[in-house]
């Protein structure tokens, strides 16, 4: 029957549909480690774009520069007076603040490396990078960013909870109009 647990149908199978196959048909997990896998899957996306975000937006503040080149692609991209919602369209446009986040995150790795054997190419960060987009656009359209401690004074120690050790002070300032 179309729907039910196991249908082979074109449809892609979410994650929940693969952990309850394990659960009930394969009796790999029991119930304690299906809501474990989810909340490792969950809190690892919200971990990895705020540790994205917050390093990203620490070397913005660092770099006025670099934060002067996104606020002018920003206006050059979406229109200086701007408020409407972001598009997958608009945030593919912002080339710069693209790089930006992906130099952030060469710098300051928002999880330690695993080592996979991947038999195709696949794309994961998409969505991740996607949504750091739309932060850092969200906070820089309103903000001018100033890193308080230089690079020598924060130490990206990552814990395992995805926490830095120290925090990142960044003074945000009204951006004027």
């Amino acid at each position: 029957m179309k729907g039910e647990l196991g249908d082979d149908s074109r449809r892609p199978k979410c994650l929940l549909d693969v952990l309850l196959k394990l659960h009930i048909e394969d009796q790999v997990l029991d119930e304690d480690g299906v809501g474990q896998e989810v909340d490792t899957f969950i809190s690892a996306g919200h971990d990895s774009i705020s540790v994205t975000v917050k390093w990203a937006l620490y070397l913005i503040g660092l770099y006025p520069d670099v934060q002067e080149k996104i606020h002018h692609e920003l206006d050059s991209v979406l229109g200086a007076d701007s408020k409407g919602p972001l598009s997958v369209a608009d945030l593919n446009e912002l080339k710069y603040m693209d790089c930006v986040l992906k130099e952030s995150n060469r710098l300051y790795p928002p999880a330690a490396a695993f080592g996979r054997k991947v038999p195709e190419e696949i794309s994961i960060r998409v969505f991740a990078e996607m949504q750091g987009k739309i932060l850092v656009y969200h906070i820089l359209k309103n903000f001018c960013l100033r890193s308080l401690d230089s690079r020598d004074q924060v130490l990206p120690i990552i814990k395992l909870s995805l926490q830095s050790s120290q925090p990142a002070r960044i003074k945000f300032r009204r951006r004027q109009q």
